[in-house]
């Protein structure tokens, strides 16, 4: 509409005289704003022109924004705005692809001294909470330009992912619940939840904020399998509860010192997890527990994760490892476990400790500058242009008031506070949608949590009690990888999608015949060793060999 009502004021303005008033107004009228072409955050969901919250950065700095409708799933239509040589001033884009965009002259870099400029609170905030963010984005060969801005979330990084999480009351019916576990909801208090509900979940959720030991959960595991813990009179009751995929063991195989998907060092050389003899040993544990009826004997048949969640739900397990968010009510992930077992209660420990002493927790975000997505600048935008953007970024994104407004809409027009306002989590009003629509929230914000947001909104209820626990002193058992490419300079994502599908295969192949007795550990691991490097594995270790050292990078060093 807005380019429309521009071409009818150039018409109008070329019709009237061009003196006195008139030309003065003539002049005035032709001053064009500075408009901007914009790709932003809006997930699957349109992007209205001329939505509130565009209105909004318009009006503040006096700009015209022309939004580009893609949604982020229609890779090929972004593919062919690459392509097309009409991308858009600034973008919302993945990191997998903007370092290609630099070195195809499709994006600019942006100079440490221009963000210091005109994104002070940006380079503030990075500089005090996450010095190592700024070795993310950084343009090879240069010490101060940068491909894009770098986000952080401050409750992603540092907390683990997976732990197990066990039928509280069948371990009261077997007499082995953990001493010094505790009750997440003690109270009759009502429980703000995903879908701004309120449900109240007292007596429902636990927590052992300490490690048990291997010999704890196998006696556990044991138990669950002999001593009728569901008191149906019969031994029917699956102890772990494992699906035919390696995904099932996070949580689980890091207490061997590897986490699926890292590599380490063994023996003088750089090994995937998958291919160790931490590895193997994990394998014979498994597959001990696997003859002795430990493990469900159906699990090669379960499809994935969510098959057997199910079954963890229908009543019929005592233990599976899941993501330690499910342990508080935010997600009411099982509400039909307590609708399928009313006396039903669960409890989430930290990750099991080995018989010689090793502990690890598998974090799918390494820390948390979290840098998939950020926002990169096209190659023809000049100085002044990303001088505005960048100062319209500051604003958009830690201006106190407009961190909620933008996300969120306005106090009791689009949201209401759950509680004491500006002390409580938002809650959408009727009708009014967050990702795009009418409104335009949560279109231009990066999207990522500051450390206000994560107080407003960020952590679910309960989770404040564990925070200490599973964000502020657990990174020293997270497993990291010993080299990695943040920067993505090596072909390590081209030797991924050339060779990964078969790596994958070979190892999920060998995860469930190894732990099904299928293959004997010990005679036939050389060869899978072996076939895991010809199927491609040789060539991804070459280019991870080339990666950053994590450690030293998380220093703020840049060493290869």
């Amino acid at each position: 509409m807005k380019k429309h009502l521009a071409v009818l004021a150039t018409v109008f303005l070329l019709l009237i005289p061009t003196s006195g008033l008139f030309a003065a107004a003539q002049e005035e009228m032709a001053a064009e704003k500075m408009t901007f072409t914009w790709l932003g955050g809006g997930w699957n969901t349109e992007i209205v022109d001329d939505s509130w919250a565009e209105q909004q950065i318009q009006d503040m700095f006096d700009v015209e924004i022309i939004p580009v409708n893609i949604l982020r799933s229609e890779t090929d239509k972004l593919n062919l705005l690459v392509a097309s040589g009409d991308f858009p001033d600034v973008a919302y884009w993945s990191a997998s692809d903007r370092y290609g965009l630099y070195a195809d002259g499709v994006t600019r870099s942006i100079s440490e001294s221009t963000f210091r400029q005109y994104a002070p609170e940006y380079t503030r905030r990075l500089d005090e909470d996450f010095p190592w963010g700024w070795n993310y984005n950084l343009v090879p060969g240069m010490d101060d330009e940068y491909y894009s801005t770098t986000m952080w979330c401050v409750v992603c990084g540092g907390g683990i992912d997976y732990a197990p999480q066990f039928r509280m009351d069948w371990l009261e019916k077997i007499g082995m619940v953990p001493d010094g576990a505790f009750d997440m909801f003690p109270e009759a208090s009502e429980v703000i939840d995903r879908a701004s509900e309120t449900t109240d979940a007292r007596g429902k959720y636990h927590f052992y904020p300490s490690h048990p030991t291997l010999d704890w959960y196998e006696g556990v595991l044991r138990g669950f399998l002999n001593d009728d813990p569901d008191g149906n009179g019969k031994n029917d009751s699956i102890p772990l509860m494992l699906y035919g995929h390696w995904a099932s063991h996070r949580g689980l195989m890091e207490m061997f010192g590897i986490s699926y998907g890292r590599n380490l060092m063994e023996d003088g050389e750089l090994i995937q997890a998958t291919i160790s003899k931490n590895y193997r040993d994990y394998l014979k544990l498994l597959a001990g527990w696997y003859a002795e009826g430990l493990i469900d004997p159906e699990f090669t048949l379960l499809k994935g994760r969510g098959d057997a969640e199910e079954k963890f739900r229908s009543g019929v397990a005592g233990t599976f490892m899941m993501h330690y968010i499910y342990l508080t009510y935010y997600y009411k992930r099982w509400d039909s476990l307590f609708q399928n077992v009313p006396t039903a209660k669960v409890l989430m420990t930290l990750p099991i400790r080995n018989r010689d002493g090793r502990v690890g927790a598998y974090a799918s975000d390494l820390d948390s500058v979290n840098s998939w997505t950020n926002y990169v600048v096209g190659a023809h935008v000049d100085d002044a242009k990303l001088a505005k953007f960048l100062e319209i970024y500051d604003w958009i994104n830690f201006d106190p008031e407009q961190q909620v407004f933008l996300r969120y809409g306005l106090p009791d027009v689009h949201f209401e506070w759950n509680g004491d306002a500006w002390a409580s989590r938002p809650r959408m009003k009727e009708g009014v949608e967050q990702g795009g629509g009418d409104q335009g929230l949560m279109v231009y914000p990066h999207g990522y949590e500051t450390k206000e947001l994560a107080a407003l909104h960020g952590l679910p209820p309960g989770a404040e009690i564990v925070k200490p626990v599973l964000f502020d002193s657990i990174t020293d058992i997270i497993i990291f990888p010993l080299r990695f490419d943040p920067q993505n300079r090596t072909n390590e994502q081209e030797v991924r999608k050339n060779y990964g599908s078969a790596l994958k295969t070979i190892e999920d192949e060998y995860l469930v015949k190894a732990i099904t007795g299928e293959v004997d550990i010990d005679s036939s691991w050389d060869d899978y060793v072996a076939q895991w490097r010809r199927a491609g594995g040789a060539e991804l270790l070459a280019e991870q060999a080339k990666g950053l050292l994590y450690g030293e990078f998380m220093d703020g060093n840049i060493v290869y």
